[in-house]
């Protein structure tokens, strides 16, 4: 079984495989948003397992990220399908469609 979201951008299905839905932490972000890097450390400090994908280079996290979120604003945490939190500590990166989009 998958989880199913609709993205607001291309308006088209988009599936998470059951292995990242089933409470594995996704951490959607941008190599150059400093919120990412920071959240990211928290998670590693942390000793957290996550999944990370960047969105400015990876068009279907893009995607997801849109889906899930409703905005474009890294970084932004899942859990089994439900976002945990978006942004660190108030703050986040706008982040535009990747190029090939």
């Amino acid at each position: 079984m998958s989880v199913e979201h609709i993205c607001h951008v291309c308006l088209c299905l988009i599936r998470v495989n059951d292995e990242v839905s089933q409470g594995m932490l996704e951490l959607y972000g941008a190599k150059g948003c400093p919120y990412t890097k920071e959240l990211r450390e928290t998670l590693e400090l942390s000793g957290e397992d996550f999944i990370e994908y960047d969105v400015e280079r990876d068009r279907e996290a893009f995607s997801r990220l849109v889906a899930l979120s409703g905005g474009q604003t890294v970084p932004v945490l899942v859990e089994s399908g439900r976002i945990l939190q978006v942004g660190y500590e108030g703050r986040g990166c706008y982040i535009r469609p990747p190029d090939h989009f």
